[in-house]
Order: C-alpha cells, then sequence, then structure tokens
C-alpha cells in the first residue's frame, strides 16, 4: 500500500490536479481473487495532507466473493458446519464506505459418538439460509492495509435468540 502512495505522489505534484490514472487491482493486490480496476481521479493538498479521489471498479465482485467464499469449504468447527452457497446481491448502500448484501449460507449441526476403536458421526441436520450482511473498507494505519471486513446482520428465518448465541461463538 506504500508504494500504491508513493506512485500517486510522484505521479502528480502536491497542489495541483491529477489526470485520470488507472490502475489494476490484480497488479495492487495479487492474490487476492477480486478483479477490477482503481482509478485515481483527483489528488489535492488538504492543509499539510493529500487528499486522493479514488473510484474502484468491481464488475464481477459478487461472483468473485461467492467464489472465495465457497472455495473455504466448512467456515466452522467440526460439528458445527458453516458453508457458503450464494450467490451474493446488492441490497443497498450503508455509511459511507459500506455496501449491504444478501447471500445464502448452509449451517449443519453434526455429532460425534466415540466407540473407543473409532468415532461415530452422523448429522443432525442442514438448513441453507438467506443472510443479509454488511461489506465494509477498512484502512489499518499501523499495518497501512487496506482489507474489506464483513458482518453479518440478519439471518433471515431464523430465531434471533438462536442468532445472538452464534454471535457471540464469533
Amino acid at each position: 500500500m506504500k508504494s500504491l502512495l508513493f506512485a500517486f505522489i510522484c505521479l502528480v505534484p502536491f497542489g495541483c490536479y491529477a489526470q485520470s490514472s488507472e490502475f489494476s487491482l490484480q497488479s495492487l493486490f495479487s492474490g487476492s481473487g477480486v478483479t477490477g480496476t482503481l482509478s485515481l481521479q483527483n489528488v489535492e493538498q488538504v492543509e499539510e495532507r493529500c487528499a486522493l479521489t479514488l473510484i474502484a471498479t468491481l464488475p464481477s465482485l459478487f461472483a468473485e466473493l461467492d467464489q472465495i467464499g465457497r472455495s473455504k469449504g466448512n467456515m466452522g468447527s467440526s460439528r458445527n458446519r458453516l458453508y457458503w452457497v450464494g450467490p451474493t446481491r446488492l441490497r443497498g448502500v450503508g455509511q459511507p464506505g459500506t455496501i449491504l448484501l444478501t447471500s445464502r449460507a448452509r449451517y449443519e449441526s453434526w455429532t460425534y459418538i466415540d466407540i473407543g476403536i473409532d468415532k461415530i458421526k452422523t448429522r443432525n441436520f442442514r438448513d441453507t439460509k438467506t443472510v443479509d450482511l454488511s461489506l465494509g473498507v477498512n484502512w489499518k494505519n499501523q499495518t497501512d492495509t487496506l482489507s474489506l471486513n464483513y458482518e453479518i446482520q440478519n439471518i433471515r428465518t431464523f430465531p434471533g435468540s438462536i442468532e445472538s448465541g452464534l454471535r457471540s461463538l464469533g
């Protein structure tokens, strides 16, 4: 990220307006699995700081998030399994830097019984639910890193008390 900011600063002197410059997200964030472009629209001096106006164009973001989520497989424990199903859809726009999404996730509850020489495992139940979540941008000054954070806001047609219990588990 430091090299990205350094490149922007070298392209345009402080106090003047930048010409539009476009960068591939794959070249900036290799291995992220997200494609698109980052466009520098403007650079200007604000007091003793540099203000950048950037536009991210992510035409396949939701499909790529689904692919990343599905590739993780079981995101829970061996007894409480959670799988990303998708498809992810835009639900709205929240506070600045946050978008509201809806997707699907599957939960499975398993029981393991140790009989000494082996373990017997059985699936108690499984259910796929619609999940409302928010996706936001997080900049960490200490490490100069930019990341995407998500928060599950609601699991539709799911009892609130159980949802609160799951949330307390992380």
